[in-house]
């Protein structure tokens, strides 16, 4: 997973969308649960773990013997063969015919087994696909969710630095009332609430693009207000951050981050579709069992009864003399054999074995081996590159932490500096020992620090969450 797609963008600024009071509110886990169950998504992804499940279930099933029945009617017309006795006949002829067959595979070259466990190992990385579907769009919400907080953050800061221009506006119209400053005087603060006017308009942009995403990732229909909790957001002093090194956080993502156990799984279900595909070159031995029966419309069958038949024969003596003769011939007599009785008389069955050995087939089972084979280079190149992907990724997570760290510090003392300045600057200013442009630039610059420190304290506290990402831990706003 590219973390680039979800590095905490500070720097949005849209249009702002309206709250309504009466939403509950939702903290952070609210919004994650509520992803897991509505994201479109994952739904997908829950759908293809679900076709592995069913592929997995097949493969197993596949062990069992099959069983099979087949009925077929119809009639034949001109020569054909009676199906009851075998013999040519000139009528037409109704028929029909039943069978019931069953057979099972004894052995094919260990084809069933692997194709068993590649479906197994198929399924767990449908799971952790899921997983890691979950954990991509859980980081996507808390960065939007931090993205929220930090716009509130620097919202408040920007109203309230506007409500102090106001009052100090206002306060320097009385002194030019009462002529202690000049007129123009009052233009550098007119100045700076425009400048601060620009920038609550910037952080309310800022809020509404940010929760416009979370609402976009959460997939909530248009109608559907969303107000999101505002915790006590609390930085870890110097001395409760953890000491983060990068190979140990490395060997515990290789352990928790479910995409490298998909291409684990992945692996395997390669190696076992090489053992499929090499049963292709096996001879198999299959088992076999069939009943049958059938009933045509000329059936027949004795009655049990005999008639005698008189034939004439005409006999021509030596003599030149002639006579007729009558010799009686016996034939048993037959009636309409019914539908059941046939259905008995003609009921077969059959069992055997039967061996199929490959020996000649376009080579399709040396190519269909040589590409299982290189399907197991594939899945191990793709698991080595996203592990040194993982590893990149956690070196730059561990250096960004380091590095937000140490610019979070940094702010503070900036802060610190420019708010004991800017202190400084207005007891001056109200013993007239500095003008107004002195005293805006002091304010614009504490502006810019507060600004800065918030932006860095967010910041901070991200890269703090990515790491807990690759560690394992529950993402969570203390």
């Amino acid at each position: 997973m590219r973390l680039k797609a979800v590095i905490f963008p500070f720097f949005i600024c849209l249009f702002v969308l309206p709250l309504s009071a009466q939403q509950e509110t939702w903290d952070l886990k609210d919004c994650i649960e509520y992803a897991r169950e509505n994201n479109l998504n994952l739904e997908r992804a829950e759908y293809g773990l679900r076709d592995a499940e069913l592929v997995n279930t097949a493969n197993r099933l596949s062990r069992l013997p099959n069983l099979n029945a087949q009925v077929s009617g119809g009639a034949q017309f001109g020569r054909t063969i009676d199906p009851t006795t075998n013999e040519f006949d000139n009528q037409t002829i109704g028929f029909n015919s039943y069978s019931v067959s069953s057979g099972m595979t004894i052995f094919d070259g260990g084809r069933i087994h692997h194709t068993v466990k590649q479906g197994e190992a198929n399924l767990e990385a449908s799971r952790h696909d899921l997983d890691a579907a979950f954990n991509d769009l859980s980081l996507q919400i808390a960065s939007a969710y931090l993205q929220i907080l930090l716009a509130d953050e620097q919202l408040a800061a920007a109203e309230k630095r506007l409500e102090l221009s106001e009052l100090q506006l206002d306060q320097t119209d009385k002194l030019i009332r009462a002529g202690s400053l000049p007129e123009n005087d009052r233009l550098d603060f007119v100045a700076q609430i425009a400048t601060t006017e620009q920038t609550v308009i910037q952080a309310a942009n800022a809020r509404a693009s940010a929760l416009l995403t979370l609402r976009q990732l959460l997939q909530l229909d248009l109608g559907q207000d969303l107000q999101i909790e505002r915790p006590d957001v609390i930085v870890p002093e110097e001395d409760a951050v953890e000491t983060f090194n990068a190979t140990e956080v490395y060997m515990a993502a290789l352990n928790t981050q479910p995409q490298i156990k998909a291409d684990q799984f992945r692996m395997i279900a390669a190696e076992e579709g090489v053992g499929v595909a090499r049963s292709q070159g096996i001879p198999s031995i299959n088992i076999f069992a069939n009943l049958t029966t059938n009933w045509s419309s000329l059936g027949q069958r004795l009655t049990g009864n005999e008639s005698t038949v008189f034939v004439p024969l005409d006999v021509k003596f030596p003599d030149g003399s002639e006579t007729t003769l009558e010799i009686g011939q016996t034939f048993p007599e037959t009636e309409e054999s019914p539908f059941g009785t046939q259905l008995t008389e003609n009921f077969g069955q059959n069992v055997g074995v039967s061996l199929n050995v490959p020996i000649f087939n376009g080579g399709s089972a040396s190519i269909a081996r040589q590409r299982a084979e290189l399907n197991v280079l594939n899945a191990r190149v793709s698991a080595d590159l996203n592990k040194q992907l993982l590893q990149a990724d956690v070196q730059r997570a561990v250096n960004d932490v380091s590095a937000s760290e140490r610019a979070y510090a940094a702010a503070q003392r900036a802060f610190e500096a420019s708010s004991a300045s800017l202190d400084n600057a207005r007891k001056r200013f109200d013993l007239g020992a500095i003008n107004t442009f002195e005293l805006t630039t002091a304010q614009n610059n504490y502006d810019q620090a507060e600004i800065e420190l918030i932006r860095s304290k967010y910041q901070y506290l991200f890269n703090l969450k990515i790491l807990d990402f690759y560690l394992g831990r529950e993402l969570n706003i203390d």
